[in-house]
């Protein structure tokens, strides 16, 4: 047979054509299989490097913190106060104490019924009546009574 009456084939045009079809159907498999139900979500390659997904390493981490706590503490520290014995003023004596007045004692032998804001010869007015576990505290300007003394 001769080969003039077959149809001119233009084989560089057929190849292109041939080679986008399958480039175009191998991106809807991949797509549709990146998108079916798997189980362990999207992946993206080189996500673990981005700074926002990275987390420390545990043990350097924790070696870093330990680094920092031995370092400077920054832990505010406070005076050593006065004595009990300095704040407690001399001659008064509390007698009896209920939850908003108290009996006391005076250095001149004196008893008054004292409550908050009430004001004491010497000692100025009183700021609390504080009880702690069975013990009560009359606190004054000037100093702190405490039941039994």
């Amino acid at each position: 047979m001769p080969a003039h009456w077959l149809p001119q084939f233009d084989l560089s045009e057929f190849g292109l054509k041939l080679v986008g079809l399958s480039l175009a159907t191998g991106s809807i498999v991949f797509a549709g299989y990146m998108m079916s139900g798997n189980d362990d979500g999207s992946r993206i390659s080189g996500i673990e490097h981005l700074a926002i997904y990275s987390k420390p390493a545990t043990q350097l981490a924790s070696r870093q913190r330990d680094k920092l706590m031995t370092a400077v503490d920054g832990m505010p520290v406070g005076s050593i106060g006065k004595s009990e014995t300095s704040l407690a003023p001399a001659g008064y004596q509390m007698l009896e104490a209920s939850g908003d007045s108290a009996l006391v004692r005076l250095p001149q032998g004196r008893i008054m019924r004292v409550s908050r804001g009430s004001r004491i010869a010497g000692l100025g007015a009183v700021v609390a009546l504080e009880r702690h576990g069975d013990k009560w505290s009359l606190v004054t300007e000037g100093g702190v009574i405490r039941a039994g003394r």
